[in-house]
């Protein structure tokens, strides 16, 4: 019972200040004038290359819909190689051995360069997703439709890592700065 009205008492605000004591600062907080943090100004200074294929397309547009942010006006300083991969596996194979259920793989490796002459490489990283999706027996339109459901779902969360990665490379520079 004590531990329901320490909580309802404003634990969270006791949990913050605890946080913030220790050096915890969140990536995506915005500064005290408002304006986004170092780690989302350098993401909004990120052009997002072209990746083949449709998965490709599917998780250049989730990076970018990432990235991009309100403040109007910002140059673009890197440039975001990404290679993208996303093979499927059957993994319920029935007797006759046909598939019932089919695992997609997402396999991006990037490369962030500057806008500079030499192209330096910043920084190179990876990220990897699994999802699965079932095929049902004759619904071939629907197999079609879970296929690329659960495509997007992969590139979804591929983008997410990608961010996170990036946003902690850019949040851990400022730091090293200061």
């Amino acid at each position: 019972m004590r531990r329901r009205a320490f909580l309802r008492a404003g634990c969270g605000g006791a949990v913050v200040t605890l946080l913030g004591a220790c050096g915890f600062r969140p990536v995506y907080m915005r500064t005290e004038s408002g304006h986004y943090g170092t780690a989302q100004r350098e993401l909004q200074a990120i052009n997002v290359e072209v990746i083949a294929d449709r998965p490709g397309q599917l998780l250049r547009q989730a990076l970018q819909q990432r990235f991009d942010g309100s403040e109007s006006g910002l140059q673009r300083r890197y440039d975001l190689s990404v290679d993208y991969q996303v093979p499927g596996m059957g993994i319920a194979v029935r007797q006759d051995n046909s598939v019932t259920r089919i695992r997609l793989v997402g396999l991006a490796n990037y490369t962030l360069r500057g806008e500079d002459p030499n192209r330096t490489v910043i920084t190179k990283g990876n990220a990897r997703v699994m999802d699965d999706y079932n095929i049902i027996d004759q619904q071939f339109f629907a197999a079609d439709l879970e296929n690329e459901a659960a495509q997007r779902r992969v590139a979804e969360a591929t983008a997410d890592q990608i961010t996170l990665q990036l946003a902690a490379f850019f949040k851990q520079r400022a730091l090293a700065a200061e």
